[in-house]
């Protein structure tokens, strides 16, 4: 069967993005321009451009390609009969083992765009569907655990959201291998599987439901 035959626009654009990546690796994303790149690719700041309306539309790519990529490899596990503890920490780990592969650049842009104030903070509207797709991913995980639809929806969050902070801890760590980083989820996680137990019912699943709500309701109006 042979290949499908990539159109020019299509080379085009991944030629640039490419080269925007190892720009932004090489340079920091803070200090890299649109005009900088375009020079770099020999291209017309109109060509560049057509493609990508601006930088932070370059890094949208960036985080919905690196998306892409975690839902296939968490794909297996998700669907197997592995429990819910083995599923939610093998979702962040896949993810955690996708940034490593582009560690330079990625701690750089989760440093940058950790700041709730940044167009593309994680829990900005441009990188809403990122959002849903892996807290769906922490629910599909979690969804032999309970059979209240709020309550799934509000441990997934709560997931996503230590998830999140275990990132800016391995954007931020110096050991060798990342070992801290491991240390903090080895330490924590089986706190968070505590946690979970003990509020699965009554007035626990009600709490966990009403602190979700809130972190939600903060952090979309503070993005």
């Amino acid at each position: 069967m042979k290949e499908k035959k990539l159109k020019k626009s299509e080379v085009t654009k991944s030629y640039i993005y490419d080269g925007a990546i190892a720009l932004f690796a090489k340079n920091g994303y803070e200090k890299t321009t649109i005009r900088g790149l375009a020079k770099e690719l020999n291209l017309s700041l109109g060509n560049l451009y057509y493609y990508f309306k601006s930088k932070d539309d370059i890094l949208i790519h960036y985080f919905k390609t690196l998306h892409d990529e975690t839902t296939l490899a968490v794909a297996e596990i998700l669907s197997s009969n592995e429990s819910f503890k083995v599923k939610v920490r093998a979702v962040i780990e896949e993810n955690l083992n996708l940034l490593k592969k582009s560690e330079g650049i990625t701690k750089d842009l989760i440093n940058t765009t950790s700041n709730l104030s940044h167009p593309l903070s994680p829990f900005g509207k441009e990188l809403q569907n990122c959002q849903e797709g892996a807290i769906a991913m922490f629910k599909t995980a979690l969804k032999e655990h309970s059979k209240s639809d709020d309550y799934l929806n509000a441990v997934a969050f709560m997931y996503w959201f230590y998830y999140l902070g275990v990132c800016l801890c391995w954007a931020n760590d110096s050991s060798p291998n990342s070992k801290n980083t491991k240390k903090l989820i080895d330490l924590t996680y089986p706190l968070t599987l505590k946690l979970i137990s003990i509020t699965k019912l009554g007035v626990g699943k009600k709490l966990i439901i009403n602190i979700s709500n809130l972190l939600k309701s903060i952090l979309l109006k503070w993005s």
